[in-house]
């Protein structure tokens, strides 16, 4: 990659009942090797609720931080509508995404933006380490897997965090689907579907947490995702 110009990157953490581990997730963002960086911290927690107080309490460590947005207006979005609404406000031509619970490698910025440069396409896709407990677990899921259309339709994944793309690409897409379940993958297969130049990194450049009880839902909810997802497929 170019030494110069270096775009301004901006990384969207959409946060949610979970202010402990914010303080983490964003460190790991202001970390980066890269430097060129604007965070933009979504706090989708309803106002007056005790997630959004101790939320906010969270973010005053960061008030003296020039590069950190912190958007808190009392609103619940939803994980695609909140990270939708950090992208509306973000000011970086590259976009890319952080859980409230993860944690990305000081390389990560670095690597994949030299990745979509050098490579002349509009989104790369990296992989992850998965994380139980602080120990290190082997996940098929730890790898990204994209292609074409047909074999990310058959055997496709993606996590949110493996994405950095141009926001001018995300906007074509109209970025992400209001829908409880499967964001990602619906992002992914829009993203496909206009043709879009889609590049995989394998690299493990960011620490997926895994929690007990994650991947339940309520019925209604996994439907719902599962039905749109069906539909556009």
């Amino acid at each position: 990659m170019t030494s110069y110009p270096q775009p301004l990157v901006s990384v969207i953490i959409p946060t949610f009942g979970r202010a402990h581990s914010l303080k983490k997730a964003v460190d790991s963002v202001l970390s980066q090797e890269y430097k060129n960086i604007e965070v933009v911290v979504v706090n989708d927690n309803k106002r007056n609720s005790l997630h959004y107080e101790e939320t906010n309490k969270e973010m005053e460590l960061f008030h003296n931080a020039s590069n950190v947005v912190y958007l808190n207006d009392g609103l619940n979005r939803g994980g695609g509508g909140a990270r939708n609404f950090g992208v509306e406000k973000s000011n970086g031509e590259v976009i890319t995404f952080l859980d409230d619970d993860d944690i990305y490698f000081t390389n990560k910025v670095n690597k994949q933006l030299a990745h979509l440069i050098d490579n002349k396409i509009d989104v790369s896709v990296c992989d992850m380490s998965m994380h139980k407990n602080s120990v290190r677990v082997n996940n098929n899921n730890s790898k990204s897997r994209v292609g074409s259309l047909t074999s990310f339709i058959l055997d496709g994944n993606v996590f949110t965090p493996m994405l950095m793309l141009k926001k001018d690409a995300f906007t074509r897409v109209g970025g992400f689907t209001d829908t409880p379940r499967f964001q990602d993958h619906i992002l992914m297969l829009n993203i496909l579907r206009a043709n879009l130049i889609v590049g995989q990194l394998s690299e493990e450049l960011f620490i997926h947490n895994i929690h007990d009880g994650e991947g339940v839902t309520s019925a209604s909810n996994f439907e719902e995702g599962y039905f749109l997802r069906h539909e556009l497929e």
